[in-house]
């Protein structure tokens, strides 16, 4: 509509709003397309909702026509807070601050939860951001949930934790990256604590829930005690680094973190990987305690299958200090071992002769 006739007009930067409408001006003249707008180009600036901030497109499905300006229509939404719309923040030459990626298969009871409380947050935080839920091919109305509660969504059909991240981290902007999981288990209204250790210089930051608040039931005796204690113990080690819960699926990093670790797992062992890859490329990381909920949904996790998969890929990734390492010393070992035998020996009577 007009912004004369928008009741939020007062939410919409000017100078993004018309630098976006130059362009399309600019192609509809090039193009020669009719007053009716600019069939499967447009994009743009969605109506506000009542709350202070301004919801801004970055993909463009149709245009509409405005006068001599067009407005582009949204279709994925990114939180702008009411402070940096009084900076006039241009959102289409500045990069958005924080990007809360949730990679999720089947979870239509919680995930509109998670949305609803990283939005929240953002609105709330300061910064500029947005929520990609990232649907792993899922069965159920996990997509029209998320959608409905205001993320923006994408798919990947290929399943697996790993690559459905690796798409949301391609598509997503943010100079901060939260990685979350979409079963609420995890508190994503309070991520303050996730975001201002990477603005103080760390890499990474890693949601302790072995020191945070655990409810009841929220993860098995066995997983608890024995599981968790051991990877963090042995991927401690290996990367030379303590870490207190290198499985947590809640955890934040920059994006130049995310480029040095580039991690190429496709499942599970995507935690497990980053932790080891900031150990060797020697990142900063922190821990910070987080609470833990007891899932909605079943989990999808299977201790001893998912157990093996993660312990078979940190063997093969640390396989030059398991395995290379180990097994050259045992070389070394055995030729010495050989030589002093020899040399210590008075030889052996095989029939007539002495060896």
């Amino acid at each position: 509509r007009p912004r004369e006739h928008r009741e939020d007009a007062h939410l919409l930067p000017r100078q993004g709003l018309l630098g976006a409408a130059q362009v399309v001006l600019e192609l509809h003249d090039r193009c020669g397309f009719d007053e009716h707008g600019l069939a499967g180009l447009g994009g743009a600036v969605s109506d506000a909702e009542a709350a202070p901030e301004a919801r801004l497109d970055r993909k463009h499905e149709a245009a509409v026509p405005l006068g001599d300006v067009a407005v582009l229509e949204a279709r994925e939404q990114i939180v702008v807070p009411h402070q940096a719309v009084q900076r006039g923040v241009d959102l289409a030459t500045e990069p958005l601050d924080v990007s809360i990626i949730i990679p999720c298969l089947n979870e239509e009871k919680s995930i509109a939860e998670c949305v609803t409380k990283a939005l929240a947050w953002l609105s709330q935080s300061g910064m500029t951001g947005e929520v990609v839920v990232v649907d792993n091919n899922s069965t159920d109305r996990t997509s029209e949930a998320a959608r409905q509660a205001g993320a923006r969504v994408i798919f990947e059909q290929l399943r697996g934790k790993g690559n459905a991240f690796r798409t949301g981290m391609r598509e997503a902007s943010g100079r901060y990256i939260v990685m979350s999981d979409g079963d609420a288990t995890y508190d994503l209204s309070h991520l303050d604590q996730m975001i201002e250790p990477l603005k103080q210089g760390y890499d990474m930051v890693i949601g302790n829930r072995l020191k945070g608040e655990m409810e009841s039931k929220s993860m098995p005796w066995l997983h608890k005690h024995i599981g968790n204690p051991l990877f963090n113990a042995l991927i401690g080690l290996i990367a030379r680094q303590r870490m207190g819960d290198v499985l947590s699926g809640l955890r934040s990093f920059t994006r130049e973190a995310w480029a040095t670790m580039a991690p190429v797992s496709t499942g599970f062992e995507l935690e497990s990987e980053m932790c080891l890859r900031a150990g060797r490329h020697h990142l900063k990381v922190k821990d910070v305690p987080v609470s833990y909920a007891v899932r909605r949904a079943p989990s999808k996790l299977r201790g001893l299958t998912h157990g093996w998969a993660i312990t078979r890929f940190i063997i093969l990734e640390s396989a030059d200090l398991i395995l290379i390492v180990p097994g050259l010393l045992a070389i070394v070992l055995g030729v010495f071992a050989l030589a002093l035998g020899v040399v210590a020996s008075e030889g052996v009577d095989v029939g007539s002769v002495r060896w």
